[in-house]
């Protein structure tokens, strides 16, 4: 090279062909569609989605209610006020009677006072005992069902037949002991939590045939069938 030549040097250039550059355009195109689904994706990945709603109807396995229960709350009575239909019943008629009476002014106007305080407390009572009363609906009713006869099947084993009583053949010890010490077992989870509901103790897994007449009962009334004990005695 000379002194003073001049080099020019030129960048070749790069001629872009009409199917290049749709190939381009399709490619970018791709690469932000691409772009946006991961964004998306995870976006919905982050998001839980609630899982579903379990409802289990209020007071199915709690058959006694507040009206049944001390301050404390403890259970007083030993059956709940709702098992008890006639008295129930009674009580609703005597309800209605009272209103009626004021309704008619057969109230001396020196009683009203305390007459309608008392007919107040009828109307609070029989209000709260419908509202102890159990609903049994879907797998809550066969829960119910299946504790009241696995309770029946034990309970026949438990009683003397009838035919061993008429013969004197029975133990009064025996009887005596079955009556009330755990003999019974509680086979399941339903059955305990059942049983501690009614207030009966557990022990060792048993409870005394008593308290087996108990839960038998009570679930007979919450299914709408007979309650005598005397249905579950073999001949």
């Amino acid at each position: 090279m000379s002194e003073g030549e001049t080099i020019t040097t030129e960048k070749k250039k790069h001629i872009v062909t009409p199917e290049h550059k749709q190939k381009m355009i399709e490619g970018r195109k791709r690469y932000w569609e691409g772009k946006h689904k991961e964004k998306f994706e995870a976006k919905e990945k982050a998001v839980s989605k609630p899982s579903p709603e379990i409802i289990i109807p209020k007071g199915s396995l709690k058959p006694f209610g507040e009206v049944d229960k001390d301050v404390k709350g403890n259970i007083k009575s030993e059956m709940p006020a709702w098992y008890f239909t006639e008295a129930e019943e009674d009580l609703g008629r005597k309800i209605a009677e009272g209103r009626k009476a004021l309704e008619d002014d057969a109230i001396p106007q020196q009683a009203k006072a305390g007459f309608r305080e008392a007919l107040r407390q009828k109307e609070e009572r029989l209000e709260k005992i419908k509202e102890s009363k159990p609903v049994l609906t879907g797998k809550m009713e066969d829960v119910v069902k299946k504790m009241n006869e696995d309770m029946a099947t034990e309970l026949r084993e438990a009683h003397p037949k009838r035919s061993e009583e008429e013969k004197k053949l029975t133990d009064a010890h025996e009887e005596v002991r079955r009556m009330k010490d755990p003999v019974i077992p509680i086979k399941s989870q339903e059955m305990a939590e059942f049983a501690r509901e009614c207030g009966i103790r557990i022990v060792d897994g048993k409870i005394s045939r008593d308290s087996g007449d108990k839960i038998w009962k009570i679930t007979s009334k919450m299914l709408g069938k007979s309650t005598d004990v005397e249905y579950l005695r073999r001949g």
